[in-house]
């Protein structure tokens, strides 16, 4: 999967890099993105609060992409697109109460990221002459997901180490469907720069995640295979849900003969 996505990554920047030609255009984005993440905050944050527990569920992250673009006469545009969308890290710390038990003391981290890369169209509304343009647009493609998983316990009463501190880490990974809607509005500065604002809902649910290897903490218990599904306590697949919305800032260059206010 790995290898995969630096294909990706380097076809992508090998779209981009190309673009010294008439009529295309780049694009660098980003800004703060809000993910539904409802299967993995269910399964693994949880919902509850209290004495004991202390929980910070997932949703709120950044997105950044790079985006090539070849824009007709007609002011139809196509796209190739590649994107990371990093969602900040849940937790869950709890405290049962029970010295001497198992999960004493312990806390669960979640990271979730993903590496879309995606082919749209839109169409772009600029009066000649005007510094300002209107940009709505439609994307779909494949979509790499990353989980990385770790669990830490304690309990300072045991004297068995096993229990004592114990500690483990598993990625995981799927792969999907993303689409996404776009509207960008645009401020050209010069006759080859623009800076935007842009807003967009992003659908992609990823719905299976397997482990990459197995995994064993630090005491040497086996604690997940490889290729083991992403489950909840029910052993039912938990899938990671990055559908929510973006909004940012872009960067626009016009590579080509001649400038943006001439279409």
């Amino acid at each position: 999967m790995k290898k995969f996505v630096f294909a990706v990554i380097f076809l992508a920047v090998l779209s981009v890099s190309g673009l010294y030609a008439a009529g295309f255009f780049t694009t660098i984005d980003g800004g703060y993105t809000q993910a539904s993440m409802s299967q993995v905050n269910s399964a693994i944050i949880g919902n509850d609060s209290g004495p004991g527990i202390n929980n910070t569920q997932l949703g709120a992250g950044a997105y950044f992409g790079i985006d090539g673009m070849y824009l007709t006469k007609e002011n139809l545009g196509f796209h190739l697109k590649f994107e990371y969308v990093s969602i900040s890290t849940g937790q869950i710390q709890y405290n049962n109460g029970v010295p001497g038990t198992d999960f004493t003391y312990g806390d669960i981290e979640v990271d979730p990221y993903m590496v879309p890369l995606m082919v749209g169209v839109s169409y772009t509304l600029h009066t000649k002459g005007s510094p300002f343009s209107l940009t709505a647009g439609l994307y779909g493609g494949i979509a790499p997901a990353y989980l990385y998983y770790r669990q830490h316990t304690i309990d300072p009463v045991t004297t068995d180490q096993y229990y004592g501190d114990l500690e483990y880490d598993e990625m995981y990974d799927g792969l999907g469907f993303c689409s996404e809607g776009m509207l960008s509005a645009n401020y050209w500065f010069t006759k080859n720069f623009s800076l935007g604002v842009e807003f967009g809902y992003r659908y992609a649910n990823i719905s299976k995640m397997t482990a990459e290897g197995d995994a064993y903490d630090n005491a040497g218990n086996f604690m997940v295979g490889s290729g083991q599904p992403l489950q909840d306590g029910n052993g039912n697949n938990v899938g990671v849900d990055f559908s929510g919305i973006n909004v940012g800032v872009n960067l626009v260059y016009h590579f080509g003969w001649v400038a943006y206010e001439e279409y």
